[in-house]
């Protein structure tokens, strides 16, 4: 397994849970003058939401090599989720620009799961449909923020991948942020073997809010 920012993950597990319907309206531009205002993000729509998740950022996910991403995703009273994440490996001139599908908050946290065209890489090839995840942790705004945000390592996985791809793409597609950190924590082969490191890289310059109500 290759660390790079959008790590391929070739694992399965057992994972059983509850979701949501994808539709979106558009995030800014993954560029620097996007970031001041993706935290501003509009409202995705006006039907009541539940919970809510916005923002955007600079990331370092190996230490080295930037990456920009921002996120709009909401949830509403009928567990309908909708939105969109993109992001920019820069390192790797890798963009990457899917709609939300899912998501779940607890406390400060929320597991996002988005759906699309997945770009051309060189572990699964040409473009095609399929999968990511990411799990964001809101430490608080401005002054109130006693940490940085931040956003964990983004996985992607092809929809029509041979074995174990179905089931890792069932097992995580309606996962609660307790049981997708629980997944990802997990050591191979029942799981991603995601260390602190890998769930936690600070945000920089950038912020992301998470909501629930």
């Amino acid at each position: 397994m290759k660390p790079l920012s959008f790590v391929l993950l070739l694992v399965a597990s057992a994972l059983l849970m509850s979701g949501c319907s994808d539709n979106a309206t558009p995030v800014v531009p993954t560029s620097d003058q996007a970031l001041s205002t993706a935290a501003n993000a509009p409202a995705l729509a006006k039907a009541a939401w539940v919970q809510r998740v916005s923002g955007g950022g600079h990331v370092h996910l190996r230490g080295a090599g930037l990456m920009t991403m921002s996120i709009t995703a909401q949830k509403d009273v009928d567990g309908n989720c909708r939105g969109e994440f993109q992001g920019y490996d820069r390192d790797m001139a890798l963009k990457i620009h899917l709609k939300v599908s899912h998501m779940d908050v607890e406390g400060n946290q929320a597991f996002v799961v988005m759906y699309g065209m997945l770009p051309e890489t060189p572990w699964y090839g040409s473009p095609r449909l399929g999968y990511g995840m990411c799990l964001l942790t809101d430490n608080g705004q401005g002054n109130k923020a006693e940490f940085p945000d931040q956003h964990s390592w983004v996985a992607l996985w092809p929809e029509d991948g041979p074995p174990p791809w179905p089931f890792v793409t069932s097992s995580l597609a309606h996962a609660t942020v307790s049981e997708a950190i629980t997944f990802l924590t997990t050591p191979n082969p029942n799981g991603f073997g995601w260390g602190d490191a890998m769930l936690y890289v600070p945000v920089e310059m950038g912020n992301f809010q998470v909501q629930s109500r």
